[in-house]
């Protein structure tokens, strides 16, 4: 509340949706001025779930797309989703109430590029990974993409059954890290 974030981004799988509708709708109570954007698998699936909840919807895979809003928003200082049409992998309600499709994002083949995730902003040793017995834990990203087509499952959609790997060196100093 104090904070008054300038950009808010969220997002997930289905399964987060709500929490996703819960922080903008706290955002826009506490911090109206706030440039609101999500991502993920929901919104990558179904984008016009997000248009009248965020300001902006990243398609596909968010790094870069998410790098470059941050960057046009340092610039403009503007929630106006029309200043970022221009950036690939968006989805939007312009003024007039249309829909705005950005085109594509192509796919990071470099995964390495990506950098770590910020662990130095987080307490790791108090995380818990209930998936692994509730020992302690934390998940670490080892690729994406699946080469398989399973009917349940969003990845083909997504990833186009295209596969990605961190090296190996990336993903062992990772886990030497937080050992």
């Amino acid at each position: 509340q104090d904070f008054k974030p300038q950009i808010v981004g969220t997002g997930g799988m289905s399964l987060q949706w709500s929490d996703s509708k819960r922080i903008a709708r706290v955002t826009r109570q506490f911090s109206p001025e706030s440039l609101l954007i999500a991502g993920g698998v929901h919104l990558t699936s179904l984008p016009e779930d997000g248009i009248d909840v965020f300001d902006l919807v990243a398609i596909g895979e968010g790094e870069m797309t998410f790098r470059d809003v941050v960057k046009r928003y340092s610039e403009t200082k503007t929630r106006v989703p029309e200043f970022y049409e221009d950036i690939p992998g968006l989805c939007f309600r312009k003024h007039d109430g249309s829909v705005k499709y950005t085109g594509k994002r192509e796919f990071v083949f470099d995964m390495d590029s990506l950098g770590w995730p910020s662990y130095d902003l987080l307490d790791v040793p108090s995380y818990h990974d209930h998936l692994v017995m509730g020992e302690r834990g934390i998940s670490i990203m080892a690729g994406r993409g699946c080469p398989f087509d399973c009917t349940f499952c969003a990845s083909p959609m997504i990833t186009q059954r295209k596969m990605r790997n961190f090296s190996l060196d990336f993903i062992f100093s990772q886990m030497e890290m937080l050992e």
